[in-house]
């Protein structure tokens, strides 16, 4: 009987080890992806995981994961607060369907940052980034190229605290088959924060504004978009544009369905229309400055013709 108590007993406390080491694992507030690791792995540094999902289950809430080395990642689902970081090495996520990366937190609680990351949809993905519910967005030094889709998909739902929160920071997103970054909350408003960022070759828009977008774009350069480089659309749509290039478009800027754009000291060149209004509003600062255009377009109190508006 002693032996027995005392097997079981053994047994008791190998399991409970067992348990709480892989609880340990869950609860990392960092973890490690490699390009040689394995998802088996507890994702620690001397031995990362392979891909972001596995690793995302074995990181706390609110931690980190980081590229150890050159790697291409996967496809993540995120559901939770977290940072994905590859500033410092190659991390990529490279897909043929679906979304590159997903943020879908129920809750609306979610804060999560994207940094240094390459995202390649090969021609055939939909989407590269899909905000899709969460508090916070922050994309930082991503590179988002090749999808059917929009290069970062802000179609939200739900109601978090005061808004949802959006930054892009550069960033460069191209060749994407519809709009660069598209924006649309249907229940609360999106402060969407464009900044140091590079967006060309869109198939649709550069930026696309819908319903409770307010947005603010600086220091950015959209480029080469086969309809308009920033699109507002909406009564509740609302952008602040400054110190932007915003070149060889359709149109520059278009303001529609009663969206007010405020516009200074951006460079229009060679774009159809300007500053394009169609039953919105755009005011200019009167510091714009306009060349090589098939018209400036209507927009409040400026002139006509080549130079500042």
């Amino acid at each position: 009987m002693k032996s027995f108590l005392l097997t079981r007993n053994i047994l008791t406390v190998v399991l409970f080890s067992l348990v709480f080491t892989s609880l340990a694992y869950a609860q990392a507030s960092r973890t490690w992806v490699s390009g040689v690791g394995d998802d088996a792995n507890p994702c620690s540094r001397t031995a990362p995981c392979k891909t972001f999902a596995g690793a995302i289950s074995k990181t706390a809430v609110g931690g980190e994961i980081d590229c150890l080395d050159p790697g291409g990642f996967g496809a993540v689902t995120i559901t939770k607060s977290i940072t994905i970081d590859c500033r410092g090495t190659f991390g990529s996520v490279l897909v043929s369907s679906g979304s590159g990366i997903v943020v879908n937190d129920g809750t609306n609680a979610a804060i999560v940052a994207i940094r240094g990351v390459k995202v390649n949809g090969l021609g055939s993905a939909s989407n590269g980034i899909s905000f899709v519910a969460g508090a916070q967005l922050h994309v930082e030094d991503v590179t988002i190229f090749g999808f059917t889709g929009n290069g970062i998909n802000l179609n939200l739902t739900g109601t978090p605290t005061n808004a949802h929160i959006v930054s892009v920071t550069n960033t460069s997103i191209h060749n994407c088959s519809g709009n660069g970054i598209f924006a649309n909350d249907a229940s609360q408003t999106l402060a969407l924060d464009v900044n140091r960022s590079k967006i060309f070759r869109s198939g649709q828009s550069g930026i696309a504004l819908q319903t409770n977008a307010k947005a603010t774009i600086s220091d950015s350069e959209i480029v080469f978009s086969v309809n308009n480089g920033v699109t507002l659309t909406t009564s509740s749509t609302e952008g602040f544009l400054e110190n932007n290039t915003i070149s060889f478009n359709s149109n520059g800027v278009s303001s529609s369905g009663g969206a007010v754009a405020r516009a200074s000291n951006n460079n229009l060149t060679k774009n159809g229309t300007a500053f394009s209004v169609s039953g919105g509003t755009i005011n200019s600062f009167q510091n714009n400055k306009a060349d090589g255009n098939s018209s400036n377009g209507a927009v409040s109190n400026i002139g006509t013709g080549h130079g500042t508006i």
